[in-house]
């Protein structure tokens, strides 16, 4: 079965309404998205079909990310995207200082744009050719059972501009990120990160996540304050070394940190080659 959103798909009516969730079932079979599905107000949920649900960019696909949340208790679940990342070749460098990776990077997988109370769980994303997820700013996002894979884009050298990952950036807070799975990511897996003139992100917790076959960091905390990263494992951290940007200054390490990190703690991790 293949759909086709060639305008954007605005989610404000409902299917079912479930433990205070006006929850909007997506069909079975591929979908294929030419615009965002804009996932928008307080309560709302969007989620894949028993039977299965992929939503694919298309070759001419324009917007931030296939799905963008802008609200209060908003889930996303139960779900495959497919970035289709060799339709999108051309290279992207780092943003500039005063951009967020938002604002820089388009075609990304899940865009929560300050949306507060934010759950995603069960979704794979694989072959995106930005961030498979991006949470700016808000409160108590909370990620589980996500699975990342074979994402992330280079910049004109050939090598990985730190994208395919999770990232958490502009003053994120009281975040949540456990069990969750990244496999053959070009950039930084799973991270912290904000602008200069930004808030810090705050009050997060990374927790039993695995990582395996990472072009840049498994793990990066940055411009944070009280994050526990904590029972996190991984393997071949600074695979495969063509796409390693040792130029840029983005040597591969398993858990990193930037800037003031303070009150931070990590324990329990353990990482191999």
């Amino acid at each position: 079965m293949l759909i086709e959103f060639r305008i954007p798909f605005l989610i404000l009516c409902l299917c079912e309404f479930l433990a205070g969730q006006t929850i909007r079932e997506l069909p079975a079979g591929v979908t294929q998205l030419h615009a965002p599905i804009e996932v928008t107000g307080d309560g709302v949920g969007l989620r894949g079909h028993s039977e299965g649900s992929t939503l694919r960019l298309a070759a001419d696909f324009r917007g931030a990310a296939a799905i963008i949340a802008r609200g209060r208790n908003i889930s996303v679940e139960r779900l495959i995207i497919d970035g289709n990342r060799t339709a999108f070749p051309e290279p992207r460098g780092l943003p500039p200082y005063d951009k967020t990776f938002a604002a820089f990077h388009d075609r990304n997988g899940v865009l929560a744009d300050g949306a507060d109370g934010f759950v995603m769980r069960d979704v794979q994303l694989r072959e995106m050719p930005a961030m498979a997820v991006i949470v700016r700013g808000g409160r108590e996002a909370r990620l589980s059972g996500v699975v990342v894979e074979d994402s992330g884009g280079l910049n004109g050298k050939g090598k990985n501009n730190a994208t395919g990952g999770v990232l958490l950036e502009d003053g994120a807070m009281d975040f949540l990120v456990e069990h969750c799975t990244f496999r053959r990511v070009r950039g930084n897996a799973l991270w912290t990160h904000s602008r200069y003139t930004a808030a810090r992100n705050r009050n997060g917790v990374f927790s039993e996540n695995s990582f395996e076959e990472i072009g840049r960091d498994a793990i990066q905390v940055g411009h944070a304050a009280s994050v526990t990263v904590t029972g996190n494992k991984g393997s071949r951290i600074g695979y495969p070394a063509d796409i390693v940007d040792a130029e840029g200054g983005g040597t591969p390490v398993g858990i990193d940190t930037a800037g003031n990190v303070d009150f931070t703690n990590y324990t329990g991790n353990s990482f191999e080659e």
